[in-house]
């Protein structure tokens, strides 16, 4: 399930795939062309993402979600550095 986006300097689209534990890669007219992160480098699930267009950098929020009750702890997470 696509959950966020952000766009590259050539209008190339990252979308974090939540569902599927990937970041894919997608040209300006959103034709796939190859996956950016999947399992091998996220522990968890994409959420969102953020690319520095002048140091060509993608950081992905890698988020662990789950049911809370009051007592519960919060999620985890970690930023994860891709360098393009």
């Amino acid at each position: 399930m696509p959950l966020h986006l952000a766009v590259d300097n050539g209008g190339s689209v990252f979308v974090a795939d939540w569902g599927n534990q990937r970041v894919t890669l997608l040209s300006s007219a959103l034709v796939y062309q190859r996956h950016v992160a999947t399992s091998d480098q996220l522990k968890w699930n994409p959420c969102l993402l953020f690319f520095d267009k002048q140091r060509r950098v993608l950081y992905i929020a890698d988020n662990e979600w789950k049911d809370m009750g009051d007592n519960d702890p919060p999620p985890t997470g970690r930023v994860v550095i891709i360098d393009l």
